[in-house]
């Protein structure tokens, strides 16, 4: 093969050692690399393509014609039937390209592989191309989980990429072989195809070349407009006598491997039910048969019938793995071995997965050494085969997750084969919760939230009715600080059902909170005790608060305890929370300190509560602190808070404090209420004053009631800044959604800003939910931000799930399948307490240390 290529390719020029390949440059241009990288990839191709290609030399002009020509459009999708050479035409172009494009193209390419697992889906696609591109750009990938945003991070860098080349009077073409083998969308739910991922307006010149069979058609998340559909791209490709020749010898081969010795029978058997990917050492585990005599068959004996690859994330090893050498003869090997014999061989493929699961006899699971297809390819016959609860165990196993994480240096590929699991449940008839509970928390662990798991799960279990559970799993948490955090909430959780067993705890939490060294933590942990224990031992509560060596933290807690306490005493420990703050040197932390005291004496004192508020020396702080009076007196006694409030300077909590005098009143005399709005001269908080009013007699009032809200939006529209519009149009909606749901979401879609959009459409979601879930449900898979969506769904869920399990457990099971574990857990530790208590049995033990 020629060298000095402009593609992903071969070259003998002073490159870098790939495989077992001597030196090779991945990317090239006439004046030197751009980059030049260790190519996996690379290795793969030069697999694929034919030691020689015969007869196509009218097809590698034309395709370089495409490359170059000014005037061809971005995309050519060459189309034959099967054995036609199409593979070994595109794979020889990548590699060995003619003369007139060694300099002037660079071509990133993706051979999707059915027969060869773990090669035939849109997240295999993303990482080979994105492993080329980094290498075309230097621009190192991001660390991201977000499988979407690895696609927009690769979207932007094929961009990048193509304007690079353009600026060196190159061009970039991005080949991909073998749509009609893409396996992305046959786990159903929302799963897309590559396809659907290639880009409808390739940038800056580049050009896509594409080849398969015409069907399956083109998928259906490609939008109408795409190249793709358009017939005038489509190339024909004739027949090569050549592959012809090689089908009719490889199914006479194959025929008689079926009918072979018994080892060669076995090595047909499993390379077709495990879809390829098996190496040598592993069809020897597998059948006890020698290296030797495996090689000598898929080498030699059956070398038509067999294809080899390099293994996916160790190349460099040289070990090689095995697959059928077309689709066509997967699927003849199939036939062959029937629906027992391939179960058989299945059932083989299992028991030694097993093995390497559970080893026993003191054994580590997933050692060092675990065979590559266990953690890669094992995945792929799972989900083809539809066997969900082999592949829910599999793809949730914290240990399996380690050992590939030793060796990709990161969990992107776990995470995918956690998605592609998601959507094989939810597209079930009857979505599994458990199963997507089990996924959802293995997924939320992976993407980096297990450090918080610990201290939130004790409270779970406790919540569940399993307060053993509860502590035992607190105390094994190592950390002080989050031991003592864990056994609080514990205590908070089972303080009404079992005040005895919560004081012992609380005892416990004390003790391990003053083993803490850090000072301020210590403060931060007893403050939580102090808390926890206020309802139903006020003394010990204050003692645990004055032991707080840290006096920011002493004052706060000493007023937390103020609540709980009888008048008297509560006078007195308000007396002493105020002196120690006033004890505190730094203004803004004596300011925080006095507001705390301020808060918790406010019900019983506000005129002493204002006179600490006005005490404070930092003048936002003291706005702040004389706003909260407001706000907890507006409803006991208005013309005295509206009196504060209007001697805050600070103008925006001066609006902030108006706003809740005029809430507080507004049902009871909405004609002063609506004159006090209207006094407030901060846009954003007179809209939301106003849309109060009118929400407060709707029912007495509605025509009146629509004016003050059209006046209320027509406020929010006058700003400006849209951000601040944006947040005034919000709590409008927010004010309204609950009196006058429809007019709300309208003015919540007529929102630019996508985060104020998607609040103000939940708030509407959570004001009809009870009343129409159908319409709630529906306007909440509207939200187009996937967090907001996802919270809204579950309030809906909260409301469905008595009359209607089913369809509640199918909306949770889809939010289990983008969020955190953590945003519906209240409704299904409710509606299904044993699915999350199993759950969490699950979780207890197994996450990553």
């Amino acid at each position: 093969m020629a060298g000095g290529s402009g593609v992903v390719g071969y070259s003998e020029q002073g490159g870098v050692g790939v495989g077992t390949a001597a030196t090779v440059n991945v990317f090239l241009s006439g004046s030197g690399p751009l980059v030049s990288v260790r190519s996996a990839y690379l290795a793969q191709l030069r697999r694929i393509a034919p030691p020689e290609l015969v007869d196509r030399v009218a097809e590698l002009a034309e395709l370089a014609g495409f490359c170059l020509d000014e005037q061809r459009g971005p995309y050519v999708w060459w189309q034959a039937g099967p054995w036609a050479g199409k593979s070994a035409l595109l794979s020889t172009f990548v590699l060995d390209p003619p003369a007139q494009v060694r300099s002037r193209v660079q071509v990133v390419a993706f051979f999707i592989t059915a027969r060869l697992a773990g090669s035939d889906t849109r997240a295999a696609f993303t990482a080979a191309v994105s492993e080329q591109l980094v290498a075309l750009t230097g621009q190192q990938p991001p660390p991201v989980t977000d499988e979407g945003l690895r696609e927009a991070w690769l979207l932007d860098l094929l961009a990048r990429a193509a304007q690079e080349c353009r600026l060196r009077g190159m061009r970039l073409v991005l080949l991909v072989d073998g749509l009609d083998e893409d396996r992305s969308t046959s786990s159903g739910g929302s799963a897309h195809s590559i396809a659907g991922l290639l880009p409808g307006d390739p940038p800056a010149g580049m050009r896509v070349i594409v080849a398969g069979r015409a069907n399956p058609p083109v998928p259906d998340d490609v939008p109408d407009w795409h190249p793709l559909r358009d017939p005038g791209i489509v190339r024909r490709l004739s027949a090569s006598a050549y592959a012809q020749n090689l089908r009719r010898l490889s199914k006479a081969e194959l025929r008689r491997l079926a009918d072979g010795s018994p080892v060669e029978q076995d090595l047909l058997g499993l390379l077709t039910a495990a879809r390829g990917g098996l190496s040598g050492p592993d069809l020897r585990e597998l059948t006890g048969a020698g290296l030797v005599e495996i090689e000598d068959v898929l080498h030699t004996v059956a070398g038509r019938t067999f294809a080899r690859r390099t293994a996916h994330w160790d190349p460099g090893t040289g070990r090689e793995v095995y697959l059928l050498g077309h689709e066509e003869l997967q699927q003849a090997a199939t036939g062959y071995l029937g629906e027992s014999g391939l179960a058989t061989y299945c059932a083989r493929l299992h028991v030694w997965a097993d093995s390497y699961r559970t080893p026993g006899n003191g054994r580590a699971a997933w050692p060092a050494g675990t065979p590559e297809y266990l953690l890669r390819g094992y995945p792929g016959m799972l989900t083809a085969a539809h066997d969900l609860r082999r592949l829910v165990t599999l793809v949730t196993d914290p240990a399996r997750h380690d050992r590939m994480l030793d060796l990709t240096d990161g969990d992107a590929t776990a995470l995918t084969e956690i998605t592609v699991c998601q959507n094989l449940v939810l597209a079930g008839p009857e979505p599994d919760l458990n199963a997507m509970l089990r996924l959802c928390i293995r997924r939320t662990s992976l993407a980096g939230s297990n450090n918080q798991i610990p201290t939130i799960l004790p409270a779970v279990w406790a919540t569940l009715g399993q307060p053993d559970r509860a502590e035992a799993l607190a105390r094994s948490i190592t950390d002080p600080y989050g031991q003592a955090r864990a056994l609080t909430a514990v205590v908070e959780a089972i303080a009404g059902a079992d005040p005895e067993r919560a004081r012992e705890l609380a005892v416990g939490a004390e003790s391990v909170a003053r083993s803490i060294t850090d000072p301020y933590a210590q403060a931060r942990a007893l403050a939580a005790v102090s808390a926890a224990i206020t309802g139903a031992d006020p003394a010990w509560a204050e003692s645990v608060a004055r032991s707080i060596t840290v006096t920011y933290g002493q004052a706060r807690a000493l007023a937390a305890v103020v609540a709980g306490a009888d008048p008297e005493r509560a006078r007195e420990l308000a007396v002493g929370a105020e002196s120690v703050a006033r004890s505190i040197t730094d203004p803004y932390a004596q300011a925080r300190a006095l507001a705390a005291v301020s808060a918790a004496i406010t019900g019983a004192d506000p005129a002493w509560a204002e006179s600490v508020a006005r005490s404070i020396t930092v003048t936002y702080g003291q706005a702040r602190a004389l706003a909260a009076v407001v706000e907890a007196v507006a409803g006991a006694d208005p013309g005295w808070a509206e009196s504060v409030a209007r001697s805050i300077t600070d103008s925006y909590e001066q609006a902030r404090a108006l706003t809740a005098v005029v809430e507080a009143v507004a049902g009871a005399d909405p004609g002063w209420a609506e004159s006090v709005a209207r006094s407030i001269t901060d846009p954003y908080a007179q809209a939301r004053a106003l849309a109060a009013v009118s929400a407060a007699i709707i029912g007495a009032d509605s025509e009146r009631a629509r004016e003050l809200a059209v006046g209320a939006e027509s406020v929010a529209r006058s700003i400006t800044d849209s951000y601040e519009q944006a947040r005034a149009l919000t709590a409008v909606v927010e004010a309204v959604a609950g009196a006058d749901p429809g007019w709300a979401e309208s003015v919540a879609r007529s929102i630019t800003d996508p985060y104020a959009q998607a609040r103000a459409l939940a708030a509407v979601v959570g004001a009809v939910a009870g009343a129409d879930p159908g319409w709630a449900e529906s306007v909440a898979r509207s939200i187009t931000i996937t967090s907001v969506q996802a919270r809204a769904l579950t309030a809906v869920a909260a409301v469905v799930a008595r009359p209607d399990p089913e369809r509640a457990g199918r909306i949770l099971g889809g939010v289990l399948a983008v969020v955190s574990w953590r945003v519906p857990m209240s409704v299904l530790a409710k509606c299904w307490p044993q699915v999350v208590l199993q759950c969490l049995e699950e979780l207890s033990g197994n996450e990553r240390s």
